[in-house]
């Protein structure tokens, strides 16, 4: 069984967003994307098939444990963040991946647009990062909502984000999204900022952030942004 990688393939780094933001893991990134978000930050990895590689289980569970050991970080928990594109259009490796004796120790996340319903023979520890897609990612609801995979995703370890430019933007995600995923506690729902510079982050985040307290949610940020600006990491 193999998986179809991005041209970035994994990078040792810090999780920029969500309940482990600041936190270092291997990120490992895969191609495809069922979705195509405007503002997406990663359209390589949908967009184009010129960068994606085909890596066998054995390759990358080598390169993985490779990439944590060049980054250096003894005595941190291993965490591999497994990102896309939208990684559960290939869970069936990734379900025989996390199964590899090399990997038993890891903290896994994974990321995912809330649209595919996770296949319950991945492990019920395994942390799922779920940004579902609001009108500003350009696409039609339909497209990006599917109520079953949300009902699913808010019964497992799940962490929901949802990048925002307004109050709007939340006054929406309360209307649409609410009904699917009530039953999450609001310390697991995040709001982050829209943007690919620290100066648009500022600008969103003074726009949300009483917005985001009164309703109880996580004010999130974007951590690779301010750190590496918008580039790639490789």
């Amino acid at each position: 069984m193999n998986f179809i990688v991005s041209g970035d393939g994994v990078f040792f780094t810090e999780q920029g967003e969500g309940r482990t933001a600041g936190e270092p893991a291997v990120f490992f990134r895969l191609h495809h994307c069922n979705l195509g978000c405007s503002w997406c930050d990663t359209p390589y990895t949908w967009k184009t098939d010129e960068e994606s590689e085909r890596w066998s289980l054995d390759e990358t569970v080598k390169k993985i444990c490779n990439e944590w050991k060049a980054g250096n970080a003894d005595g941190k928990v291993l965490r591999l963040v497994i990102t896309g594109g939208e990684p559960l259009l290939q869970q069936s490796a990734i379900i025989e991946l996390l199964k590899m004796p090399e990997l038993e120790n890891w903290k896994i996340e994974i990321e995912t647009n809330g649209t595919i319903i996770p296949s319950e023979e991945i492990p019920p520890d395994t942390q799922f990062n779920c940004s579902p897609k609001l009108e500003n990612s350009g696409l039609q609801k339909k497209q990006r909502m599917n109520p079953e995979a949300l009902f699913t995703l808010a019964k497992r370890n799940t962490y929901f984000k949802f990048v925002v430019k307004n109050e709007e933007d939340i006054d929406e995600l309360i209307k649409t999204y609410d009904p699917y995923i009530f039953s999450v506690q609001k310390n697991r729902i995040f709001i982050s900022p829209e943007g690919v510079t620290a100066e648009a982050l500022d600008e969103v985040t003074d726009k949300i952030i009483w917005r985001v307290a009164k309703e109880g949610y996580i004010l999130g940020d974007r951590l690779q942004i301010r750190k590496y600006g918008n580039m790639r990491r490789k």
